[in-house]
């Protein structure tokens, strides 16, 4: 795995995402920074920020260096609530990471865990300069807060494919949006044509792992949908 340590500051909150779709691309999918940043203080704004991304970075921890502030997500009780909830979401998709990873061991390089909106729809021009926001796999879109004091985010969403709001699954209209970002809360999308396995989360992913599966669908314009779920013996 790789990891960077980064400044406490909302450009390096923006960097990570090029840089570990940069490493992704290199061909090292466990990579990661340092939720609230590493080097200098955070703030209670930028560590909610941080980790509503940082939830979804293949490796995610909150790593802090020595004579900071202490940083702990339950430091603050809404970064505490914000963290929950998101850490929530990335143990309940673990199945689709475990696969993500199993793919990526297989050998191909488009076989990413993360990747730049680019390698799904390359014969679209408008997502070659995108890196403020990024795919997991081929169908789950992020889409950041990455300036202080914004409560609305843009985003792409290439306009050939369905997109479904994660938390409603109401579709959505594709090309460029503007999407409401309270401080609460990180827009997530589905592309249209996956089939998501997903299980309920628990407090260690040994309990997590015990939990029934769930398959939710996500129809593309031609009414059909597809997935992959990797188990192994689970030892």
């Amino acid at each position: 795995f790789f990891f960077f340590f980064f400044f406490s500051n909302w450009r390096n909150l923006y960097t990570s995402i090029p840089d570990i779709l940069s490493f992704s691309m290199f061909g090292i999918p466990l990579v990661g920074a340092d939720i609230c940043g590493f080097r200098n203080n955070t703030s209670e704004e930028l560590c909610t920020r941080w980790i509503q991304l940082g939830a979804f970075y293949p490796f995610s921890r909150n790593h802090n260096g020595k004579g900071n502030i202490p940083q702990e997500l339950y430091r603050w009780p809404i970064v505490a609530e914000v963290g929950r909830e998101v850490l929530n979401i990335r143990y309940s998709i673990l199945p689709y990471y475990y696969t993500l990873f199993y793919e990526a061991h297989s050998g191909s390089l488009q076989n990413t865990v993360l990747r730049p909106l680019w390698f799904e729809f390359w014969t679209n021009p408008v997502t070659y300069s995108i890196d403020r926001q990024f795919l997991i796999g081929k169908a789950i879109m992020i889409t950041p807060v990455l300036e202080q004091g914004a409560t609305l985010v843009r985003g792409y969403l290439p306009p050939i494919s369905w997109w479904y709001d994660f938390y409603t699954s109401v579709k959505v209209e594709g090309g460029w949006q503007t999407f409401d970002a309270p401080l609460k809360k990180i827009p997530i999308h589905v592309r249209g044509g996956l089939v998501l396995p997903k299980q309920n989360s628990a407090m260690v992913l040994r309990d997590a792992r015990r939990n029934p599966f769930e398959l939710k669908v996500f129809f593309c314009p031609h009414g059909n949908a597809s997935g992959t779920l990797y188990s192994d013996s689970k030892s």
